[in-house]
């Protein structure tokens, strides 16, 4: 543990030792001892384990359609407890042999207004990046849009390169990627795959001029916990988060040019550091995929 500490904080020891001593009081303030196994998410929660990886990393589920807030603050405060609750199971699992991380697999597919939480986003990040350092070995984004993959475009630049080397944006043709660290024989791999092959197959008997709509067209695949509370999709949601993003990814790109044509010397800005942009940027990512 003491060497993650190290290492997340550059290896500078005293500030090491304030978030090891920063941990132990999370610890208790959390109540992490009053959990119970049962407070783990299972496969139809917002995260849950689901098996290892090629080189024994347990493996995390990340799914965000899940998460229904619905205006409801101890819906998200339940699950800002039972998310850090079943990562720290995971971080449990993981093998000392083959490394201290895991696996992340992280399905954007299905997001609509109806899952959009700031306050989740804010405190989960908050809460995994200050007491769960060097946690993760690899994230693989899947079915993530264009909106999403242009703020990733707009945020990677600024990323330190081992922790763009991290993440992955696979879009929805992700079996490459996915498959050099995951068996084709992972229970949740195993299913987004022969979702997108019956989605193929579907569109293939179509007629080329017909027209389909966005939900065919490989931006989302079909699983059960992504429909509405009431059984319909939310189609109009996701059409008003995806124009909602766009406009938001061309606000932050347009900071972050001015923040870096600054740092270089050229003229014009609003006085926004480059880290208060790669900040607002990270911020925005996580809130879209959350």
């Amino acid at each position: 543990m003491l060497l993650r500490f190290l290492r997340a904080n550059e290896w500078v020891v005293a500030d090491a030792a304030e978030n090891v001593r920063s941990y132990t009081r999370f610890w208790t303030d959390f109540g992490m001892d009053s959990f119970c196994d049962h407070d783990e998410y299972d496969e139809t929660g917002v995260i849950f384990r689901c098996g290892e990886s090629k080189f024994g990393h347990p493996v995390m589920v990340a799914r965000p359609c899940v998460h229904v807030p619905a205006g409801d603050p101890k819906v998200t405060d339940v699950a800002v407890r039972r998310s850090v609750y079943s990562v720290h199971r995971c971080c449990c699992e993981v093998d000392p042999s083959v490394g201290d991380g895991m696996v992340v697999i992280y399905d954007c597919k299905g997001i609509g207004l109806k899952n959009m939480d700031m306050k989740y986003s804010r405190v989960i990040a908050k809460v995994l990046q200050a007491n769960f350092p060097e946690r993760v070995v690899q994230i693989l984004i899947i079915n993530n849009s264009f909106a999403v993959q242009s703020l990733w475009n707009a945020v990677k630049p600024l990323l330190a390169p081992e922790t763009r080397g991290k993440i992955q944006m696979c879009g929805c043709d992700f079996e490459a990627a996915c498959t050099a660290w995951i068996s084709t024989e992972n229970p949740y791999l195993k299913k987004v795959l022969e979702d997108r092959e019956a989605r193929l197959a579907k569109k293939s008997k179509r007629s080329p001029h017909k027209r389909t709509d966005r939900s065919d067209t490989g931006d989302s695949l079909s699983m059960p916990a992504v429909q509405a509370t009431d059984g319909s999709r939310d189609e109009v949601g996701w059409a008003d988060t995806q124009g909602g993003m766009r406009e938001a990814t061309k606000r932050l790109e347009l900071q972050a040019e001015e923040g870096l044509g600054r740092e270089h010397g050229s003229a014009g800005g609003r006085g926004v550091s480059n880290g208060d942009i790669a900040r607002a940027l990270a911020r925005a990512s996580f809130a879209v995929i959350m």
